[in-house]
């Protein structure tokens, strides 16, 4: 059995590195387990399948992978997940561009909070700190309940207008608002926001900038 990040290693960014294991050695190389996005959700198991020479060829150039690479682990809560994650994963698919790496989040539902990292040390290193200082914009706000109330909105509709409008990831749990992004962006939250709360007559304190 291939761990998660073993898997994704063979599999590469968009199944490159599979289909040139393929190619290169004309073995039929399989990985079979839950995969979506491209990505393997849990561990898979390896099959390799041609001629002696074709599967030892193979075997070779997987081991070549697998020790030329590395995967490493963040642990965030779902809130992080979500907006690192950002809406059709526009966010964690900027900083895979920005390096080789390729990052594999947890599912929606799935009770896993690790965010896989993998590909060559370097990459790695580069994506971990692109998702460390993400993560590290992060402020947080009190609000009233009626204040969350009427951020979030019927539906979560009114919550994605701000996110749209202001171009940040925000996330509302229970009277606790989050907002990540860098520093005129969530100052541009604060402003949709405060403008809503105004808007609505909702009463409470406006938000207040680092």
């Amino acid at each position: 059995m291939l761990t998660q990040g073993e898997a994704n290693l063979i599999w590469g960014k968009g199944g490159k590195t599979l289909q040139s294991l393929t190619r290169r050695t004309n073995a039929k190389i399989s990985i079979f387990g839950g995969r979506k996005n491209t990505l393997f959700e849990a561990t898979g198991e390896l099959s390799i399948k041609g001629s002696r020479s074709e599967v030892q060829d193979a075997e070779v150039r997987i081991s070549q992978v697998l020790s030329g690479g590395t995967c490493t682990e963040i642990t965030l809560d779902r809130s992080e997940i979500i907006c690192l994650v950002g809406k059709h994963g526009v966010n964690i698919r900027a900083i895979q561009d920005q390096t080789k790496a390729l990052i594999h989040h947890p599912p929606k539902g799935s009770k896993s909070m690790n965010v896989i990292i993998s590909g060559k040390p370097e990459d790695v290193k580069i994506a971990k700190d692109l998702v460390n200082n993400f993560i590290n914009t992060r402020k947080e706000f009190e609000v009233t309940e009626r204040q969350a109330r009427v951020l979030v909105g019927a539906g979560g509709t009114t919550i994605a207008s701000v996110k749209k409008q202001a171009a940040a990831e925000i996330t509302v749990r229970d009277t606790t608002v989050r907002i990540y992004g860098p520093k005129e962006r969530r100052a541009k939250t604060l402003a949709v926001i405060n403008s809503l709360f105004v808007r609505t007559g909702v009463p409470g304190p406006l938000l207040h900038g680092e």
